[in-house]
């Protein structure tokens, strides 16, 4: 109810009954990316967390090229090109820096 009223996609990482219909981490951003890209809406600031540490676990391991390979594992995204991927992997960078005045540095 609370997507449908703000218009903002959230994660919902604390119910473990959620966490375990989660395929991948992969999958996760994927769908996040698709749904507000079909539904034109925004991240909520905690969607927006989650996406970017696991964008950056990924690229911090090398292995971002997995969100692609899973994007070719469901048909549903066909829809959403690499470029959109990209794209919005971009946009979520530079929003979460956006998020505050502070930066998170990770030591």
């Amino acid at each position: 109810m609370d997507f449908i009223k703000t218009r903002n996609l959230d994660i919902l990482q604390k119910n473990s009954t959620y966490k375990n219909l989660n395929p991948t981490t992969e999958a996760n951003i994927i769908r996040a990316i698709y749904v507000a890209k079909k539904d034109d809406v925004s991240y909520s600031k905690n969607a927006l967390e989650y996406l970017y540490n696991k964008i950056k676990d990924l690229v911090d391991k090398g292995k971002i090229e997995r969100i692609w390979e899973t994007k070719a594992n469901y048909p549903k995204y066909k829809e959403l090109s690499d470029m959109d991927l990209q794209l919005a992997i971009d946009e979520i960078q530079e929003k979460y820096f956006g998020l505050g005045e502070q930066l998170k540095l990770e030591i």
